[in-house]
């Protein structure tokens, strides 16, 4: 399943809440909110995601 992501560099909101296991409406509650750890690009009225970036941000999280 992850390979699937690292084909596109923009990912959609409903690949990334696919990818990070949540719902796309807590990613666009988060984004208005401006909660959310990295920012989306924006073509057109479409919102996308650069994996590279959402790959940096999981690997800069603590470990448990």
């Amino acid at each position: 399943m992850k390979n699937q992501f690292h084909e596109k560099r923009l990912i959609s909101v409903q690949d990334l809440a696919q990818y990070l296991g949540m719902s796309p409406w807590t990613i666009r509650a988060k984004i208005r909110k401006d909660e959310f750890p990295f920012k989306p690009r924006r073509l057109g009225r479409f919102l996308r995601f650069d994996i590279q970036e959402v790959e940096r941000y999981i690997n800069s999280l603590p470990v448990a």
